[in-house]
């Protein structure tokens, strides 16, 4: 009986090894770990480039698929043993990606950033409505690093709003490496303000700096003190929502 388990197991390993390195019969790897993931993800795990990131994103978006995208997101790959996250899932936002899929995607854009930094970051505000809970703050900041200086845009519509004008979708999704394979990843906080814009057409509440730079963080002390002081939400100099019109004739240069 042992010898057969041994047998089965050397021939599992053999036939796995025959496939590509980040990819099993059932779909997925063990990244990092002797456990299996705690969600299924549809297809080969990364992307080789970033071209095939953007096209493999926009079409999980289209379908609706979140098994495509569990596969493609960096969070699903990531070691989360020593975290409350759910391994192999896309942690915090595992709930948040299907109300994303009622934005009707119609592109996905790269933007370079352009940081002249060797840590660059993606900088976001949002406003607060200030309560006890929230100690009474006007505004959260809230930053990423990056090791990759792109983020990636959508462009579509509200579902409600099914023949009006495009829009530029900021969610504040960033590019990832691992293991050489590329992935995206998210922002909580960001991504639950797109989400409910997306749901409700109400104003997001969150902003990112005019032209996606990078905010020192002597800014942004400068820019909380100075809320702070008035008192009062004022949209700071600079800043801008994250749902704006599209790049004029994006759709023309695909």
């Amino acid at each position: 009986m042992f010898l057969a388990v041994q047998l089965a197991c050397l021939l599992l390993i053999c036939g796995c090894e025959e496939k590509k390195s980040n990819e099993l019969d059932w779909g997925w790897r063990l990244p990092l770990s002797a456990k299996p993931p705690a969600k299924p993800a549809k297809g080969t795990l990364g992307a080789t480039d970033i071209p095939e990131l953007l096209r493999r994103y926009k079409e999980a978006h289209q379908a609706k698929d979140i098994e495509a995208m569990r596969a493609i997101h960096d969070f699903y790959v990531a070691p989360w043993e020593d975290t409350d996250s759910i391994f192999g899932s896309m942690g915090p936002d595992e709930g948040l990606i299907p109300k994303l899929f009622e934005f009707d995607l119609e592109e996905v854009e790269l933007v370079t950033l352009d940081f002249g930094s060797k840590n660059p970051r993606l900088d976001y505000i949002r406003r607060f409505v200030p309560t006890p809970e929230n100690n009474f703050s006007l505004l959260g900041n809230n930053s990423v690093m990056l090791n990759h200086p792109y983020k990636i845009l959508l462009h579509g519509r509200r579902p409600q709003e099914a023949n009006g004008p495009l829009v530029e979708l900021d969610t504040a999704f960033g590019i990832s490496e691992r293991e050489g394979r590329y992935y995206f990843f998210s922002m909580s906080v960001v991504l639950q303000c797109a989400t409910n814009w997306v749901q409700t057409g109400q104003s997001p509440d969150c902003y990112r700096p005019v032209d996606h730079r990078d905010v020192g963080k002597e800014e942004s002390r400068a820019m909380r003190r100075r809320i702070e002081h008035l008192k009062k939400w004022e949209t700071p100099p600079g800043w801008e929502s994250i749902v704006q019109p599209p790049v004029p004739d994006l759709l023309e240069k695909r």
